[in-house]
């Protein structure tokens, strides 16, 4: 998968089989560190769109400039075929712009 902050915002991709992600989402919103957990989707997929990853973690700055956030998340999605996955990392970039 891949896991992208922003200040207090993260989204994350979890890729494997249905009960180690469910499990893995299961902790993270067990977890009392982390509030308002949003599952934005839930599907099985022909190939991973991680490929080999074991986990991709990228921290986007809080300023702006060449290692922003948006600049660090249309890099990590560029090669993704998915475009509603680029989508939803691309509107994490946006969203975590406009409130910075």
């Amino acid at each position: 998968g891949l896991l992208i902050t922003g200040g207090q915002r993260f989204l994350q991709v979890l890729e494997g089989p249905d009960a180690a992600v469910l499990a893995a989402y299961a902790r993270i919103q067990a977890d009392p560190r982390h509030f308002a957990c949003v599952l934005l989707s839930c599907r099985k997929v022909e190939a991973r769109a991680f490929g080999e990853w074991a986990m991709g973690h990228q921290a986007g700055s809080d300023r702006s400039g060449p290692e922003d956030v948006g600049t660090v998340v249309a890099r990590l999605v560029e090669p993704l075929s998915d475009k509603t996955l680029r989508a939803q990392f691309t509107g994490f970039a946006e969203l975590h712009a406009r409130a910075a």
